[in-house]
């Protein structure tokens, strides 16, 4: 996986990959912005992630403050992104655009030739910017989910 960063632009932001340092920031970001943070965002989730998925994990890092983040997941055959965040007063600035950018880049790197995500529509902002970006809705798809095993996750995995 590629590990350098993206050089600082007039914002001057850094786009990098997560380290373990970052996790209180990262998740204070996550609920910021509404996503729901359960044990599947644990530390020991995300290190597992870290350790068993090649997909990148990228921090937007701004005077040393977390103020993005995009999480890459490949698994050899499917390219999902998850987590795309930017902090509440970033946000309508580029910033998303560039971590998808670099996200999808990366991805491509691992050899993925398409990307998904899940969004929900009834956030129409988020849904326009990631239609501007060349993402389409799936019409007929319906997401499920069903629990295999109790919510708790170890240093050993999910």
């Amino acid at each position: 996986m590629a590990t350098g960063s993206v050089e600082p632009d007039d914002d001057s932001f850094v786009i990098r990959t997560y380290r373990p340092a970052d996790y209180d920031a990262v998740v204070a970001l996550w609920r910021s912005v509404g996503f729901h943070v359960d044990e599947r965002e644990s530390r020991a989730a995300l290190e597992y992630k870290l350790r068993r998925d090649e997909g990148p994990f990228l921090v937007v890092e701004s005077d040393g403050a977390v103020i993005g983040t995009a999480l890459g997941r490949w698994d050899g055959r499917r390219a999902w992104v998850h987590r795309v965040a930017v902090a509440p007063g970033r946000q309508s600035k580029g910033l998303g655009t560039r971590l998808m950018a670099e996200v999808e880049s990366r991805l491509r790197e691992l050899g993925a030739r398409s990307a998904a995500l899940l969004v929900n529509r009834e956030r129409a902002e988020v849904v326009r910017l990631y239609r501007r970006l060349g993402y389409e809705i799936e019409e007929g798809v319906a997401f499920m989910r069903k629990m295999l095993a109790p919510e708790e996750v170890s240093a050993d995995g999910p």
